[in-house]
């Protein structure tokens, strides 16, 4: 297949919102030895072109007390299997009703969301629910480390106990650090440019939620890995 029509291919699965960066980076993961400027040219040349980026408002607030907790992760968002690292984050979703809130958890391995949540609340049950069905869900082995911001849902002495329970390590961002949970941030980024509008309800926002991840996002992840 000429690389074209790979660009092309993978500009179409993303709902033509990914710009030549993110192709680039799906032609890399798919052995692909070339260029991220040479993407930029072919797509401008070619007329593709990813939708505006929509802005979205930061969620979590870091929690008051100091955290004594490392960010082990260290920005080291590569692995080599499954059920080793997970990420996580929460956004706003808006809808016509009431901003409600979406927690995920992704694994580093294939990027795939494993576990997901919306709630009207932003508060610790949504991160602890949200953490224990994707554990069960998943059954990881021994060594699982869980990386997320120093938001206060995420330092709160429930989650360390579960944490700390199942033998979990958990690693945080540094303070106003957005970069060091950046695959989250870009997996928010993604939902949003490709759902793109605010819906009716919560119920429909859920539907809609779980269509896209189960049938779009995480299934080109299942073939790409």
């Amino acid at each position: 297949m000429k690389i074209i029509e790979k660009i092309k291919n993978i500009h179409k699965s993303s709902r033509m919102t990914y710009g030549y960066r993110r192709v680039h980076v799906e032609l890399k993961e798919n052995m692909e030895d070339i260029n991220h400027k040479k993407v930029a040219r072919l797509m401008r040349e070619n007329n593709i072109f990813s939708k505006r980026r929509i802005k979205f408002k930061v969620t979590t607030k870091a929690a008051k007390k100091a955290v004594n907790i490392d960010n082990v992760l260290n920005r080291n968002f590569v692995t080599n299997a499954p059920n080793k690292v997970w990420v996580s984050d929460i956004t706003y979703i808006k809808t016509k009703q009431r901003w409600v809130y979406l927690c995920i958890i992704i694994d580093l391995f294939s990027r795939r969301i494993v576990g997901w949540e919306c709630s009207d609340r932003i508060n610790n049950e949504l991160v602890l629910h949200t953490f224990l069905k994707a554990y069960w869900q998943r059954k990881p082995q021994k060594g699982l480390m869980f990386h997320s911001d120093r938001g206060s849902q995420y330092t709160s002495n429930d989650l360390k106990k579960v944490l700390r329970n199942l033998e979990v390590t958990q690693s945080l961002s540094r303070k106003a650090n957005c970069l060091d949970n950046a695959v989250a941030e870009s997996c928010f980024h993604t939902i949003k440019q490709e759902l793109g509008r605010s819906f009716a309800s919560r119920d429909v926002a859920n539907s809609m939620i779980f269509e896209y991840i189960e049938a779009c996002y995480n299934s080109i992840r299942g073939i790409l890995f």
